[in-house]
């Protein structure tokens, strides 16, 4: 079994006070079988309100409101999670779907519902990203989810510290970001273009 404890905190800053509408946080790990959460501590600065629903998914969303107007806002998470899942799961896999790939079947289409709708156009950047980690077709499903997972996981472990240390180099020298759009989030930027923002406490550091 392993210990984590999840620490989150992002900044705004305003060049002059501003009135702002309420804001929905999803910081709150979500409980499974394999997963347990011992405690969540939420702070928000200046004081507001926050309440608490559930989303149509089941997921613990936090809803803050304010009183006054702000020119600085923090919010900060805190939680910690007892985790007992094995490093490298064996599924019960249906047999329809050992092989990658593999149909849906109506009813389960049903349930994927908007999931199944793209909601961004991103020409192929997306899916040629998720084909590298394809090894040919067929191929297994369980092996393609472990693909994923250790890619991506490798991903964010390699760029890192080579982030961190290009930032404390303080090369503060102006770079042109990639700025995301209504119809295209940062995420489908940083895809595309292998450069973005990464935040390290309430700094930037630029990718790229």
């Amino acid at each position: 079994m392993v210990d984590l404890r999840i620490r989150h905190r992002t900044t705004y800053r305003y060049r002059q006070p501003v009135e702002l509408g309420p804001h929905r946080l999803m910081l709150h790990p979500r409980e499974a079988r394999d997963l347990r959460l011992r405690s969540i501590d939420i702070t928000v600065t200046p004081d507001a309100n926050v309440t608490w629903a559930n989303d149509v998914a089941g997921n613990a969303v936090a809803t803050v409101t304010f009183a006054t107007r702000l020119t600085t806002l923090m919010i900060e998470s805190a939680a910690y999670v007892k985790l007992s899942a094995a490093a490298y799961p064996i599924f019960n896999i249906a047999a329809s779907a050992i092989s990658f790939p593999f149909r849906y079947s109506d009813d389960e289409w049903t349930d994927l519902g908007a999931l199944t709708v793209r909601q961004y156009t991103d020409g192929a950047c997306l899916k040629n990203w998720a084909q590298g980690f394809v090894a040919g077709y067929p191929t297994d499903t369980l092996s393609l989810l472990r693909d994923i997972n250790a890619g991506v996981g490798a991903g964010v472990t390699s760029t890192l510290p080579c982030l961190l240390a290009s930032f404390a180099a303080s090369d503060r020298r102006p770079r042109r970001r990639c700025a995301a759009s209504a119809s295209r989030p940062a995420s489908i930027s940083l895809l595309r273009y292998k450069r973005g923002e990464l935040r390290v406490g309430n700094r930037a550091v630029t990718t790229g």
